[in-house]
């Protein structure tokens, strides 16, 4: 795997050729005029080059503001969704013209600017291709790191239905043991380093975690592995989280959720959740190496014995279980699910199927289990199979085939807005 401290290089030559697009723009106007011939450009191109790159330089300016995280509009997003859509196009056309602005400045005999033009042409051209290499890279970690979250935090979910079966009940036991103050001691304020590692160290000793927690852990690992890396924990509507490896909303960010039974990683427009619903910034920190669970210890009061394993207990069971405790719009199940490739397969594989949060699953029905129907209950459905659900951890009874929880409920059912923890 690429070592974190070539990544972080590869992030600041990004960082810098994506600041130089402005100082580009004031380069072709000063050294460019209206009027053609004598090596000038002619005024529409000139004008029309110096439009794309404003409309890149908005781009970038959305993604570094996270479109609309906190306090965004739809405009906004709107906005951000057409110009992501039209970046390529974008680019070629600019690569394009400033190959010819490099000829016109050959052509006036102003070599120190056709020289500058011919620079700017390679690392303009060249920066989709780096910011696909810096995702793949960090691509190989995320993966690394989820299977640690999902290794460590072997109960699962509690709101997930399958998650209980298959731990015996036990995710649903021990999340009140994470999520209380039963062994968690005041933080100091505002110390949010402290805050991620005392839960997702909590989470690991009980085997279990929500959403959050389960973001939280992955994002503790990545801190302690990736140091001179951007790591973040983003939040959701409606109430979910995952983290997020790169600097949030770019191309080469790697974003890392551990909460669906098939954790997958995912770039930026893969990933299925829109930006402009990312309502808060849970953690967001260049990591250092640091192992922010250790540092959270002395904030967690002497713990009982990690618990062990039971065997599982068959789905039905764990569906009246929940039903019991008034849990049933809390807990979540897929039932029918996609097979769209997404961004996690590279050209020269055979595509990855659907990540459970990407665009084209993210249709999926994804039921809270008060709304499962006998039908959905009683075998199979079209979509993922049983042999899909992580090794070890299948339900002992009937399951339906769509393993794949999206950690959202369909848009106009009540469950959006009751949803706590995800």
């Amino acid at each position: 795997m690429v070592p974190p401290d070539e990544m972080a290089s590869m992030q600041r030559r990004l960082d810098e050729d994506r600041a130089a697009l402005p100082a580009l723009r004031l380069l072709i106007e000063k050294n460019f005029t209206a009027d053609a011939g004598g090596g000038r450009l002619r005024f529409p191109e000139l004008v029309a080059v110096c439009r794309d790159l404003d409309m890149l330089i908005e781009l970038d300016g959305y993604r570094e503001r996270l479109v609309g995280g906190p306090g965004g509009d739809e405009r906004s997003y709107g906005r951000f969704g057409l110009l992501r859509r039209s970046e390529e196009l974008i680019r070629d056309r600019v690569s394009v013209r400033l190959g010819h602005l490099a000829e016109c400045a050959e052509q006036g005999a102003r070599q120190e600017v056709a020289r500058r033009l011919e620079e700017e042409l390679f690392a303009f051209s060249s920066l989709p291709e780096r910011e696909r290499d810096l995702y793949r890279a960090r691509r190989d970690w995320a993966r690394l790191i989820l299977d640690n979250t999902k290794s460590v935090i072997s109960f699962g979910a509690a709101n997930q239905i399958l998650d209980i079966a298959s731990s015996g009940g036990q995710s649903v036991q021990m999340i009140r043991l994470v999520q209380g103050n039963r062994y968690a001691l005041p933080l100091p304020p505002g110390n949010v380093s402290l805050k991620i590692g005392q839960r997702a160290a909590l989470s690991e000793h009980f085997r279990t975690g929500n959403c959050t927690e389960q973001a939280y852990y992955a994002a503790t690992e990545a801190f302690r592995m990736l140091p001179g890396t951007e790591i973040s924990v983003m939040n959701h509507r409606p109430h979910h989280a995952y983290a997020v490896i790169g600097p949030p909303g770019f191309p080469e960010a790697a974003y890392a959720d551990p909460w669906p039974r098939r954790a997958t990683v995912t770039n930026c427009d893969g990933y299925g959740l829109r930006t402009i619903e990312a309502t808060s910034i849970a953690f967001r920190d260049v990591a250092d190496g640091r192992n922010l669970r250790d540092e959270a210890m002395p904030y967690i009061q002497q713990l009982p014995d990690r618990p062990s394993p039971v065997p599982p207990i068959a789905f039905e069971d764990a569906v009246q279980a929940v039903r019991r405790v008034g849990a049933a719009d809390r807990v979540f199940h897929i039932v029918r699910t996609t097979d769209q490739a997404n961004s996690d397969s590279d050209p020269d594989e055979p595509p990855l199927q659907g990540h459970t949060l990407s665009e084209g699953a993210f249709s999926a029905t994804a039921a809270p289990v008060e709304s499962l129907t006998r039908q959905a209950r009683s075998g199979p459905v079209t979509g993922r199979r049983a042999a899909d659900a992580r090794p070890g951890t299948e339900s002992s009874g009937p399951a339906p085939a769509g393993l794949r929880p999206s950690g959202a409920a369909p848009a106009n059912s009540p469950a959006r807005a009751r949803t706590r923890g995800r």
